[in-house]
């Protein structure tokens, strides 16, 4: 879900052409696999589809990306751990998604996104509020940070 409000909220802005987006889980569960068909329920009824298909984190990630964002404490503490054997020269940064749930200044300590699995329809939604609001911000974040 995050990475399709990222994608809509930097094609809005006109950044597609200056950031590249991408979603990865650290566990290999549901490799290949569309996103829940509550969560793309959920994105389509805000006009958002969410096309892409589960891969898990690599190290070559850390190379290529200059952001990486977790949704929860646990994922965030297995980037981490995979991050410990990575040897290249970018420093990619690593938040919470919802540091930026209060603004563009990434907050400390945030909040986990709540997993809305294993409850209703009314999970998704919160959930998609939440991400849509941290996305939003995320942007502000980047564009003062690199001036576009």
């Amino acid at each position: 879900m995050a990475e399709g409000l990222f994608i809509e909220a930097v094609k809005e802005a006109g950044f597609s052409d200056k950031i590249e987006i991408a979603s990865a889980g650290t566990g290999n569960w549901h490799i290949g696999e569309l996103p829940d068909e509550r969560m793309r329920k959920t994105a389509l009824e805000h006009n958002i589809e969410l096309i892409s298909r589960a891969r898990q984190i690599t190290i070559e990630d850390f190379a290529h990306y200059d952001y990486i964002l977790a949704a929860d404490k646990t994922n965030l503490k297995n980037i981490n751990e995979l991050y410990a054997d990575y040897k290249g020269a970018n420093q990619p940064t690593f938040f919470l998604m919802r540091a930026f749930d209060r603004g563009s200044t990434p907050q400390e300590n945030p909040q986990e996104v709540p997993d809305p699995y294993f409850g209703g329809e009314e999970g998704f939604e919160a959930c998609f509020q939440i991400l849509k609001n941290a996305m939003q911000n995320l942007l502000i974040y980047l564009q003062s940070k690199h001036n576009f």
